[in-house]
């Protein structure tokens, strides 16, 4: 009999120690991705997951693989996830949201659907779910697709102020600005800190030929967050339009520095060149936009505008 309790005493204490030394090494690995040291957190993840398979590992890992830039190994990471945990909301929502950003678009709404279903009657996990395929809508420009999953996201979860500044934007595209405004000064009364609200407010008096009220959302954006790429880009373009054309030229280049993949920050710079009556430099600068994918993201303007320019 005591030899029985000893037994199970040991198994216990061996099954704890195994399951410590996991979530320890996973620790150690979220500790050093924030470190800024990816190689490092991929060893100890990989530790974390040959001594259990948990999905909240594997999550992590393509998280630790992105920061890499290693997207093959991600995507093969998401996938092997699915395999051991094929009902998992988690693991098809950022598997699609991965995919979208990558440019697989047929593929992302497939899974980002599947990512719904398996959200079964759970609503906030519903309204995740159907902002996030929105997204997927949004790049191909399909914006009456986009505006009715937001809608629904809306519907599932009103405190959620996502599917609200995503409903600000895409209700421009789709000619209903005054309801899209309305959207988004829902979603700043549920957080006055969140500082992309400012921005999306911001655009829409930039469509409205309301600059100078422009240029006070983005300067919001900018106080809040001084290194957000899309704040120097968007209160250049209201500057130019203002006839700043040296307070917007500091600010498109400050934003291409941080973010030098934004092909709308290159249209931009080309713009204010022709301002400055710098034709050359403006047809390069709308080149590189076109290159970066400005077409497929904004529509044709760059197109238009090299057709004008750069005979």
């Amino acid at each position: 009999m005591k030899k029985r309790i000893i037994t199970i005493c040991l198994t216990l204490s061996a099954f704890s120690s195994f399951a410590q030394t996991d979530s320890l090494e996973y620790k150690k690995s979220v500790a050093e991705l924030e470190s800024g040291n990816p190689k490092a957190a991929l060893k100890s993840i990989d530790k974390a997951l040959s001594l259990a398979k948990k999905e909240d590992y594997i999550l992590f890992r393509s998280e630790v693989l992105l920061a890499l830039e290693d997207y093959q190994a991600t995507f093969d990471n998401y996938k092997t996830g699915i395999e051991l945990f094929p009902e998992s909301f988690y693991l098809h929502s950022q598997l699609g949201i991965f995919l979208n950003q990558v440019g697989e678009i047929e593929y992302a709404t497939d899974i980002l659907t599947k990512s719904i279903e398996l959200a079964g009657k759970d609503e906030d996990l519903l309204s995740t779910a159907y902002t996030n395929r929105s997204g997927v809508f949004t790049a191909v420009r399909d914006f009456e697709s986009a505006y009715n999953d937001l809608i629904l996201a809306h519907t599932y979860d009103t405190t959620n102020i996502a599917p609200l500044i995503n409903l600000g934007a895409v209700c421009d595209e789709i000619g209903k600005a005054e309801e899209g405004i309305n959207f988004l000064y829902k979603a700043l009364a549920i957080d006055p800190t969140y500082y992309p609200i400012y921005g999306n407010i911001g655009f829409f008096h930039q469509t409205k030929g309301d600059y100078a009220k422009a240029i006070e959302c983005y300067d919001k954006v900018l106080e809040m967050n001084p290194e957000e790429p899309l704040g120097y880009s968007n209160r250049s373009f209201n500057r130019m339009k203002l006839g700043d054309l040296k307070g917007a030229m500091t600010d498109i280049d400050k934003s291409i520095k941080l973010y030098p993949a934004n092909a709308y920050a290159y249209m931009v710079k080309g713009s204010i060149y022709v301002e400055q009556k710098k034709f050359d430099k403006a047809c390069e600068q709308f080149s590189i936009a076109l290159q970066k994918g400005f077409t497929e993201r904004y529509g044709k303007d760059v197109e238009i505008m090299m057709g004008k320019y750069c005979q």
